[in-house]
């Protein structure tokens, strides 16, 4: 067997001094990557739920836009039914244009059934 030499590394017999010391890197190059595997992963973590408070945030603030966008909405179905209804447009006929409700016979229903194709064709 071999001897124990520093730090816990082995002498072994027959293994020159470079070979030793290659031990060493290789032992320490393993270490450092286990290490920046689990700074990595410990990031990655991190980064995923920042990123899900973030989205989190964001989705808040479009349900709030969107409700305000509904509001806004329905507000203008009112106004746009208050506009349109024939209440009002008899009231802007009679004011503003002079207009009058039409008296009896004033009214003449045509019979269109009868007219023929100016073409000639049905």
């Amino acid at each position: 067997m071999g001897r124990i030499l520093q730090r816990g590394y082995y002498e072994i017999p027959g293994l020159p001094q470079k070979k030793r010391a290659r031990f060493r890197i290789r032992g320490f190059l393993l270490y450092l990557g286990h290490a920046l595997l689990l700074v990595s992963l410990v990031f990655l973590y991190l980064w995923q739920h920042l990123r899900i408070r973030e989205l989190g945030y964001e989705l808040g603030k479009k349900e709030k836009e969107r409700k305000t966008l509904m509001d806004r909405n329905r507000e203008l179905e009112i106004k746009t039914s208050h506009l349109r209804s024939l209440k009002r447009i008899e009231e802007i006929a009679r004011s503003r244009l002079g207009l009058e409700p039409s008296k009896e016979g004033e009214i003449i229903l045509l019979d269109i059934t009868s007219i023929q194709d100016p073409s000639g064709g049905d």
